[in-house]
């Protein structure tokens, strides 16, 4: 279980350092071994020059590892600024210290092209600055509740290192945006006409452990800010099962796609416009068939086929096999597959995005082989699906690098490593597919010490080449339409690139070595990834941003979006990461995140969670009910986006629905904790005279699943009542 929660309970017991009024131009916080100075702040419009004000720093010590900082501001008179700016400037000790602090492990949510760019609180997620300094680090987080309050503009922090100094900036200003990327001030001016409040956090935490840092923050930002959330069940309006009806209702009835001969086929997606009937069907072609590893039919074949089950519809289950025969007799290459196929045509290319027609996309095959495996493991067995598997492992083992990485793309006529992504964090993908296969036993015993030994070899490339610089690189950072030049770093803030995708896939590769090879070592490394990938996550709902966001995940350091279709992929990692450790913090992100993956749903029901976006729009398909935008806030502004198909949002949300259902009921007890999953909230849980008492606030009245540990045994009253659900070990 968590033990950092000390830190927040002692909020009721601060005390004030005393409060540095009108005059000072700089403060240093209390704080042993680190030269850490907060400066007078400045109000200037888009000419720069200086209002006259009052101000009052005021510094509240929590503990020993807490501070607050409030800054209030208070003009001669109303006045018309175009920034609001407070430094906070950490000094350190040489020139050759500074360089070293460069490649010492930070964060921030955004990176930059050029110095004078910020990080615009349209990235403000789970806002934070993190730094680990020589014997020590610091986390630099905004009171999201004060911004709240003082919403006279957009807010933003900044990071810079000049001469021997780290210097943080926050404040107000509002921001233009490079093509959803990068963030400017723009100096457009808004009125001040009172007192204004700005406040942050400041958390220190000793030692050099990274991954202790990431949790502490991480933790940090969930208890104090999630909290308010997580007494709801929103942004769930509808039961799964109900998401379920009326999500494959409408993909079934518009972009179900029939593949050749009777059997085959699949869902299509909706971006391909045909004039001939004007309709969108598709990607790159009309009706064409994705196994890809954003749009992946096997994935979403595994949702439909469980709901099929759960709901009486055997079309549905029909359809879900049809899926997996059309990619389970695709052209074998070695092993190899193609993972796209032309139903106009009956013709098969190797790959789209990321990839192209002469070369395989590691990622996409792998992808699909994994929810092969999955559906064939745990739904229904199909012909041929363990050769299949054992076949591309097979050849996925031929591939690895000398250094143990395993290459992005593979040329279709030689097998041969092509040079994009070749070495990088999409290596992970390989190493966790094939953990799986031995997890599994689908290896046979001769061949497992050769396995192994690939395994460790691809892990050891992890530990040295992209943990260390956090190097999360995979396609969509280069071939989505956030363009960048290849391996990309940012000079300002010493950061990389990284994409969500892969982080998720680093965090499942060492989670799977952890099972492999019961070494803790794994485990660790495993949250460190899972920690920098819960610093994407959404932990509260801002005023700026006009969906009911709290509880999803963003994409990549460098683009824009909120609730993106990914989440429903990652609500899954958390899940096995809460087994793995007992952490009820990722217990209730993983519900969260499934939960905020049907916000954008186009259903009646979700008027008030998404205003703009629950109706859709005419264009692409999008007036359907049921379908679903793959993200919100694309262009760096409020605003809705726009759907890519089924597979890349209601589908993906369907079928993460489907797994946290099986695996937790419609409330989940054990580890001394009750959790409600499928629009029930359990607000307490009393234990006493042998039973367990839960008081629930329930999107529905149907009867509930419970499903325990295995370890409680006591009798369970829910709502005063021993009736309406029944329990599941």
């Amino acid at each position: 279980m968590n033990n950092k929660k000390h830190i927040l309970t002692a909020f009721v017991f601060v005390y004030l350092i005393p409060a540095f009024l009108l005059g000072q131009s700089q403060v240093k916080l209390p704080i042993a071994g680190i030269n850490m100075q907060v400066h007078a702040p400045s109000v200037t419009d888009s000419a720069n020059h200086i209002f006259r004000f009052e101000h009052h720093i005021n510094i509240k010590k929590i503990d020993e590892s807490v501070f607050y900082v409030k800054i209030d501001i208070l003009p001669n008179q109303a006045c018309r600024p175009g920034c609001i700016d407070i430094p906070l400037t950490i000094e350190l000790g040489s020139q050759a210290e500074m360089e070293a602090a460069k490649k010492w492990f930070h964060w921030i949510p955004n990176i930059k092209r050029t110095p004078d760019e910020i990080v615009s609180q349209h990235v403000f997620r789970s806002p934070c600055i993190i730094h680990m300094l020589r014997n020590e680090a610091f986390a630099f987080i905004p009171d999201i509740k004060e911004m709240k309050n003082n919403a006279i503009a957009p807010y933003y922090f900044d990071l810079n290192y000049t001469g021997k100094t780290i210097q943080i900036n926050y404040g107000i200003s509002n921001y233009d945006v490079a093509r959803h990327q990068y963030y400017r001030k723009s100096n457009k001016l808004f009125t001040l006409d009172g007192k204004i409040d700005l406040a942050f956090y400041v958390l220190i935490s000793p030692g050099n452990s990274t991954v202790n840092v990431l949790k502490t923050t991480n933790h940090f930002l969930w208890s104090h800010f999630a909290k308010a959330y997580t007494h709801s069940y929103l942004p769930q309006t509808l039961t799964f099962n109900r998401y379920a009806e009326v999500g494959y209702t409408m993909a079934l009835k518009n972009y179900w796609v029939e593949a050749g001969e009777p059997g085959k086929g699949g869902i299509t997606l909706s971006t391909y416009y045909d004039a001939t009937t004007k309709k969108y069907g598709g990607r790159f072609y009309k009706n064409d068939l994705w196994y890809h590893s954003w749009f992946n039919n096997a994935r979403t074949a595994y949702g439909l086929f469980y709901w099929g089950r759960e709901l009486n519809h055997e079309d549905w289950k029909a359809k879900a096999l049809a899926a997996f025969k059309l990619i389970l007799e695709s052209p074998n290459d070695g092993g190899w597959f193609p993972t796209i196929y032309l139903s106009e045509k009956n013709q098969w290319l190797s790959s789209g995005q990321g990839g192209g027609k002469e070369v395989y996309h590691m990622p996409d095959n792998v992808w699909t082989a994994y929810w092969i495996m999955r559906f064939n493991d745990e739904m229904q067995r199909m012909k041929g699906a363990d050769s299949f598997l054992l076949n591309f492992s097979n050849a996925l083992l031929q591939t690895q690098n000398r250094d143990g990485s395993f290459p992005a793309r593979v040329r279709v006529k030689t097998y041969e490593a092509d040079s994009v992504l070749r070495f990088s964090a999409t290596s992970s993908m390989a190493t966790w597919y094939l953990e799986e296969m031995l997890l599994k036993n689908k290896i046979g015993a001769s061949s497992i010490g050769q396995y192994k030994k690939a395994i460790l070899r691809s892990l050891y490339f992890l530990d040295r080449y992209v943990l260390p610089n956090q190097r999360f690189e995979d396609f969509e950072l280069y071939f989505s339409c956030s363009a960048k030049p290849m391996h990309y770093f940012d000079s300002t803030t010493n950061l990389y690139g990284q994409n969500t995708l892969s982080i998720q896939w680093c965090a499942e590769a060492y989670l799977a070595a952890y099972h492999l090879f019961k070494d803790v070592k794994y485990l660790k490394q495993g949250e460190y990834c899972l920690n920098i990938l819960g610093l994407y996550q959404q932990v509260w709902n801002p005023p700026f941003i006009n969906l009911y966001a709290f509880g999803g995940f963003g994409v990549q350091n460098t683009d824009a979006e909120w609730n993106d279709a990914r989440q429903a992929q990652f609500a899954e990692t958390y899940l096995n990461y809460y087994f793995a450790t007992g952490n009820s913090d990722y217990l209730e992100r993983s519900v969260y995140a499934c939960r905020s993956a049907f916000a954008l749903m186009v259903i009646p029901e979700n008027k008030n969670i998404c205003p703009e976006n629950y109706q859709g729009t005419e264009s692409n398909g999008e007036s359907f009910t049921g379908s679903m935008a793959e993200n919100y806030g694309h262009s760096g502004y409020n605003s809705r986006s726009y759907q890519s198909g089924f597979h890349w949002g209601t589908g993906s949300a369907l079928t993460t629905a489907a797994i946290l259902k099986n695996r937790l009921g419609d409330i989940y007890i054990g580890n001394g904790i009750a959790m409600g999953i499928d629009g029930i909230v359990v607000k307490k849980m009393n234990i006493a005279n042998n039973k367990i008492q839960l008081t629930t606030r329930r999107l529905h009245k149907d009867d509930v699943t419970i499903v325990t540990d295995g370890i409680v045994k006591e009798n369970i009253v829910i709502d005063d009542s021993t009736k309406g659900f029944h329990i599941r070990k």
